[in-house]
């Protein structure tokens, strides 16, 4: 059985590979001193892995930590898996492919294969709310146009806390009224208009790059806190890089049908 795993900033999120598409879909948040415990508690009652394919924007010392477990416990090195060139239907917008992001890389493989054959001539603009909010924008081609990265809900709460003076600690609700009573609340709803106006605005403008007409998907764990309050409509795909590692993992194991090399660097 093939693992898929994304690591993220603040999650883990894994699956299984079966039919093609990944399953029991399962996630934790991260420790803050190391995950080698938290893998053992979480992964323990999983058998017969096989491979392991990661997206990792974790950092390198979360993925030695899942290295060693995975050698330790499985005897498997996994693959950790970095954005390339060309691939899988999209073309990289980067001059340096590898410096894109692998979760946004990824995404922009999923929403590729999940569209490509439905509605082939409609760009694709993805929003990724996580602890960074990232946009990607795929024209009706497959050619990525590129994307921005602005802080997300919670750093932007944070960055006031670690750099402003009368602004303490902030409580984690993440109130959305007009006009906020107490400092902890008008913090983290100003970072919420900022989003909302953020994305409202890209989207303006994306719709005059593209020339008209795009489907608007958005992903992330803060996707849902969102939503509700965006001005366009938008389709919710909460699992988009491990949809877009179960398309990289499916592509190794048809060519290994095919040879007894498996190259996963080659679609």
């Amino acid at each position: 059985m093939i693992l898929l795993v994304d690591i993220g900033n603040s999650r883990i999120k894994w699956a299984q590979l079966h039919g093609g598409k990944p399953v029991e879909i399962k996630a934790m948040i991260r420790g803050k001193t190391g995950i080698k415990r938290d893998l053992s508690k979480a992964w323990k009652g999983l058998e017969s892995i096989s491979q392991v394919i990661v997206a990792n924007v974790g950092g390198s010392k979360v993925a030695e930590q899942l290295r060693e477990w995975s050698q330790s416990n499985w005897q498997i090195t996994p693959e950790f898996l970095i954005a390339r060139s060309n691939g899988y239907g999209v073309r990289n917008a980067y001059s340096i492919p590898e410096d894109l992001g692998i979760d946004r890389w990824l995404g922009l493989i999923a929403v590729r294969q999940r569209y490509r054959n439905v509605d082939h001539n409609s760009a694709i603009c993805i929003i990724d709310c996580g602890t960074a909010i990232t946009v990607d924008v795929l024209a009706a081609g497959g050619k990525h146009l590129g994307g921005l990265i602005v802080p997300g809900l919670v750093s932007m709460s944070k960055l006031l806390v670690d750099n402003t003076a009368g602004v303490n600690e902030i409580n984690g609700k993440m109130e959305h009224s007009l006009l906020a009573s107490t400092t902890s609340a008008a913090v983290n709803a100003g970072a919420l208009y900022a989003t909302i106006s953020f994305i409202d605005r890209i989207n303006s403008d994306v719709a005059a790059e593209v020339k008209g007409e795009f489907k608007r998907i958005i992903t992330g764990g803060d996707a849902l806190r969102i939503l509700p309050l965006l001005r366009d409509k938008y389709e919710h795909l909460p699992d988009l890089v491990l949809w877009g590692l179960a398309q990289v993992a499916r592509n190794t194991v048809s060519k290994a049908k095919q040879t007894t090399s498996v190259d996963y660097a080659t679609p």
